[in-house]
Parts: structure tokens; C-alpha cells; sequence
């Protein structure tokens, strides 16, 4: 009797080449990362993406005005250092000077009302003339005191270290109600140093506004935001006052540009 063959019907055990080993793994990674994605959830949405665009557009418009503040700051600081030299021959602390308007003893105006000073020659007059452009609450005021004293006069008074003097007494020949007042009969020289001695007070106080504008705005925000070291703390609002070009050029070299 013939021995029969036993055909084992079940393929001998066989190792995985290295390529399907590698690639097996691979698929398992997958498949777990799958499950925990689908375990864990995927939270993050176009919503989210929208809402930081939104916080970080709001940052850029809230540091952009900051800068704007600055540059404002800047403008009128570097105005007021060139009024100050020019008056330095005049008295020896110059910011310590004030500027009123008074009519009949009584003070009417002040520089913190004076938003422009200008000189000019007036052909017809054949001299010079001041220009004095008030703000919002010293055009009303003028206007009123014009309308109702023509033939009056008004006072211009220095007041330096205590003592005060007339520097200007200019007659009001009509109602003024635009708020720019011409002040003529003037030699070049003269309407030069009336004209400095009103412009460094007004250039003064421009700086203060400036200044007083930046720090509100910047505590406002320095609550919600946390302040890039470019833009200042505070800016002073008394002398001395700080040059802010090297927190300007950091500022442009970021990108704001004007």
C-alpha cells in the first residue's frame, strides 16, 4: 500500500516584505488618527478664522491712529522748538508767557482759543497784517463781542513772569463771525513779533492737545490691547516736552506710513 501525500491545504507561514511591512504600518497610523479626530472632534471653523481677522484688524486700526496722534504730536513740538528760538530775544522763558484778549477789563479770549496765527502784506493797507483764526467756543465769543462793540477796542495783554503789557490794541470796524480775526496797520517787523509772540503760546498749546489726545486714546486701549513697545507710555503735557521720531521711525519702519 502506497503511502498517500498529506496536502496540507494552509500556505506555509511567510514574513512581510519590508515594503508592505512599512506599508501596513502606515494605514494603521492613519486609521488611529482618523479615530481620534472623529473621537476628539475638529472645533476649529471659518467662524474662528473670521473673528481673529476681526481682532487683528481692530488691533492695526487702534495702533494706526496711535501713530497718526504721534505724528500730529510731532508736528506741532517741532513748530513749537522753532517759535521758541525765534522768540528766545524776547524774554528769557518764553512758555511761561500767556496771551488774552480783553475788552473793557474784562478777559474775553485766551490763546488756548487761538488755532492759527498768521502774517501776511495787505496791498491795499500798504503794511502787514496778523491773522488770528479762533476755534469753535472763540468764534462764537468773537462773534458776539464784535457784533454788539463796533467802534471798540480790544486789548491784546502779554502776561510774562507776572507782569503784563499791551501789544496790541486793534479796533473792531465790523462783526467778525467766521472766527478769523485780521489785525492790520503793522510794519513788517512788528507784525513779525506779534505774530511770533501769539504762535509760540499757539504752538504750545497745540503740543498739550496733542499730548492729552495720545494718552486718553492710549490708556482706552491699553485696556483692551497690550501696547507694542513703539508707541510711548504717556506723553508729557507740561515742559519738557519729548521728541517722538525714534518711536515714529520704528512705527514706519513696521509699515505705517503716512
Amino acid at each position: 500500500m502506497k503511502n498517500k501525500k498529506i496536502v496540507n491545504s494552509t500556505p506555509p507561514p511567510r514574513f512581510l516584505s519590508s515594503n508592505r511591512l512599512c506599508r501596513f504600518v502606515c494605514l494603521a497610523l492613519c486609521a488611529v488618527f482618523a479615530l481620534a479626530l472623529v473621537g476628539c472632534g475638529n472645533t476649529y471653523t471659518d467662524e474662528d478664522d473670521y473673528a481673529n481677522f476681526i481682532r487683528w484688524q481692530a488691533r492695526y486700526e487702534t495702533e494706526k491712529e496711535l501713530v497718526g496722534l504721534l505724528r500730529d504730536y510731532d508736528a506741532a513740538y517741532s513748530g513749537y522748538l522753532v517759535y521758541i528760538d525765534k522768540t528766545s530775544d524776547m524774554y528769557n522763558k518764553p512758555d511761561s508767557s500767556s496771551i488774552a484778549f480783553v475788552f473793557e477789563g474784562r478777559t474775553v479770549l485766551t490763546d488756548e482759543n487761538i488755532k492759527l496765527v498768521q502774517t501776511s502784506f495787505d496791498a491795499a493797507s500798504d503794511g502787514y497784517v496778523v491773522t488770528v483764526t479762533f476755534d469753535s467756543v472763540g468764534t462764537a465769543i468773537f462773534a458776539d463781542l464784535t457784533a454788539n462793540h463796533i467802534g471798540g477796542t480790544i486789548e491784546i495783554i502779554e502776561t510774562h513772569n507776572g507782569n503784563s503789557s499791551v501789544i496790541s490794541s486793534p479796533y473792531i470796524n465790523t462783526a467778525i463771525t467766521n472766527g478769523v480775526a485780521q489785525i492790520s496797520g503793522f510794519s513788517e517787523a512788528s507784525a513779525n513779533e506779534l505774530f511770533l509772540r501769539i504762535a509760540a503760546k499757539t504752538a504750545e498749546r497745540s503740543v498739550q492737545r496733542f499730548a492729552a489726545a495720545y494718552n486718553e486714546k492710549r490708556a482706552e486701549y491699553a485696556a483692551r490691547y497690550s501696547m507694542p513697545e513703539y508707541l510711548p507710555s504717556a506723553l508729557p503735557t507740561q515742559p519738557q516736552y519729548s521728541d517722538v521720531s525714534p518711536y515714529l521711525q520704528k512705527a514706519e519702519a513696521l509699515g505705517f506710513t503716512v
